[in-house]
């Protein structure tokens, strides 16, 4: 359990690491680990539609950066599933009150994050 605990507390920084000699693909990881806490409170909200289109989006904007190779893409899911695992173990407290009460008192959580992300989606922010 130990070992496991240690291996979550390295993996940002053993994925920072590994993309701090690419401008592109630093640009990319900070871009995804921005997105990833919206996307896992949207998808802890119970709203996997608009979770989807923010990542559906988050790929047409990295498109330039990335490429059309699908090795580059492939890296981008890894660094992706990445940055999700991070935003979950960083925000674990909210997003687990967020499912147990997302009807209640923080369903303005959900209400907010969902209207911010369709305005930005929206507006090709």
């Amino acid at each position: 359990m130990r070992a496991f605990i240690l291996a979550l507390l390295l993996l940002p920084a053993v994925a920072t690491a590994q993309y701090e000699s690419n401008s592109n693909q630093q640009l990319v990881w900070k871009t995804l680990q921005d997105t990833a806490p919206v996307h896992e409170i949207l998808r802890a909200c119970d709203n996997k539609l608009i979770a989807d289109l923010l990542w559906d989006y988050m790929r047409q904007r990295l498109q330039p950066l990335v490429g059309t190779e699908e090795n580059n893409w492939r890296i981008v899911n890894d660094m992706w599933q990445q940055a999700r695992r991070q935003a979950r173990v960083q925000d674990q407290n909210l997003l687990v009150a967020i499912v147990q009460d997302s009807e209640g008192e923080l369903a303005e959580v959900c209400n907010s994050v969902e209207q911010f992300t369709v305005q930005m989606i929206g507006a090709g922010a």
